[in-house]
């Protein structure tokens, strides 16, 4: 065998030696990959969101029209909050004016009752004195006849007999002026008398029904308010339960990562997916980590800066299979560990 030929085989044999290490190291990294997968609870896959993307196009589309539902809904609530403050106070005042209508009519009815009585008293005593004018006056009847027959016979002076005349006279119109008086005292009475009734309940008193007829409008009235306000509640009510629900969905669209991204005021934003095994590793606030081949020489890039809730899939960096997660805002330093295929969160995971 020649000197080549052994160098040739030497060479081969080192060739051998170097791909079957080679193999068995790939190997060796492969299942240790593996297993650390299979282990390890704090791993994520980062996830760059451009606001040009479509989802996120249409996730910026509907929060805005959300926000402009939940807007024209806020003005219809305060509009109709407004409307029932404003018919609350009509209905307070209403209320006010309608008892002191009612108080009022209750003391005027007692007035006039009392007044009754006493008007009463008085005809009966001013009766009594037309009856003794009357008397008078009768009796003043033989008394003209005898001044007649005394100026006739020059007994008495024509001043004396026109001085007797007058107060003849003046004795007649007193008994004229006290039945009308007492006429007067029986009208009186009477029209109090019928307002009291037609305020106990019965129909002879015009004034009296007139007061009735308005407190029973002003009443109408409050029924009316009454209405009014109950339906301006129950519609504040049902805009109120709407505006909450439309409010929860607002606020569940405006956590999504989608939005968060079309919220950014960057063009691309970075998140990470992080299966359902690893939440308790990605909260907000824990330290994110990138790593040279995967899982050595680690350096901190940044931290979680929000969790958010939408169910997303993604492919295992390491198994052929899809993983059910959510996604992670991220605030990184270092923007290519955006690029990565994976990172961690919480710590290192080799402590290296």
């Amino acid at each position: 065998m020649t000197p080549f030929q052994k160098l040739f085989i030497r060479l081969y044999r080192y060739f051998a030696v170097s791909v079957l290490a080679a193999v068995l190291v790939s190997a060796g990294c492969y299942f240790f990959l593996l297993l650390l997968y299979s282990v390890n609870t704090g791993w994520g896959a980062p996830v760059i969101l451009t606001k040009s993307s479509p989802r996120i196009a249409d996730m910026t589309a509907e929060v805005l029209r959300a926000q402009q539902m939940a807007d024209a809904l806020r003005i219809q609530v305060d509009g109709t909050q407004a409307e029932a403050g404003l018919l609350a106070q009509q209905r307070a005042s209403l209320q006010e004016l309608i008892g002191r209508f009612d108080q009022s009519l209750a003391h005027q009815k007692a007035l006039d009752a009392g007044m009754t009585r006493r008007l009463a008293g008085l005809s009966r005593e001013k009766r009594q004195v037309n009856e003794r004018s009357a008397e008078v006056v009768r009796g003043n009847q033989a008394l003209e006849r005898a001044i007649d027959q005394e100026l006739a016979a020059g007994l008495i002076t024509a001043e004396a007999a026109a001085r007797s005349r007058a107060q003849i006279v003046a004795a007649q119109v007193s008994l004229n002026n006290g039945r009308l008086s007492a006429a007067s005292v029986d009208y009186q009475a009477a029209d109090l008398a019928n307002g009291v009734s037609t305020l106990d309940g019965g129909a002879v008193s015009t004034k009296a029904l007139e007061n009735i007829a308005r407190l029973a409008a002003l009443r109408s009235d409050l029924a009316q308010i009454d209405l009014k306000l109950a339906q301006s509640r129950r519609e504040l009510a049902v805009k109120q339960e709407e505006l909450a629900k439309l409010t929860a969905f607002l606020d569940t669209l405006t956590h999504s990562p989608y939005y968060r991204a079309a919220a950014s005021p960057q063009q691309a934003r970075a998140f990470a997916f992080v299966p359902y095994d690893n939440r308790a590793a990605a909260v907000a606030g824990a330290p994110v980590y990138s790593c040279w081949l995967q899982v050595l020489l680690c350096t901190r890039v940044g931290e979680v800066q929000a969790v958010t809730h939408d169910e997303e899939k993604l492919r295992h960096p390491v198994f052929p299979t899809d993983v059910r997660g959510f996604l992670v805002d991220l605030e990184l330093a270092d923007e290519a560990a955006a690029k990565e295929k994976v990172i961690f969160f919480g710590r290192k995971p080799l402590f290296i």
